[in-house]
């Protein structure tokens, strides 16, 4: 085998072994049993509770925001 397909096998190598760790590890957050602070539960019993008229709408804040 010449230089460059050994090198090309080894890079290959490389990303199979890093690409394994990292499925690896979204398996292992995946997994976890989180549970949400009680100031996240607050804000999301409160968001729940928001009438949707009361939302800004997604064009407002781009105007907002992004001075068109």
């Amino acid at each position: 085998m010449e230089n460059a397909e050994l090198n090309l096998l080894k890079q290959i190598m490389q990303d199979l072994t890093f690409l394994k760790k990292e499925v690896s590890f979204i398996k292992h957050v995946i997994g976890e049993e989180f549970e949400l602070s009680e100031f996240a539960k607050e804000e999301l019993e409160l968001a729940c509770a928001t009438p949707r008229n009361k939302y800004i709408s997604q064009e407002d804040v781009e105007k907002e925001f992004l001075c068109n």
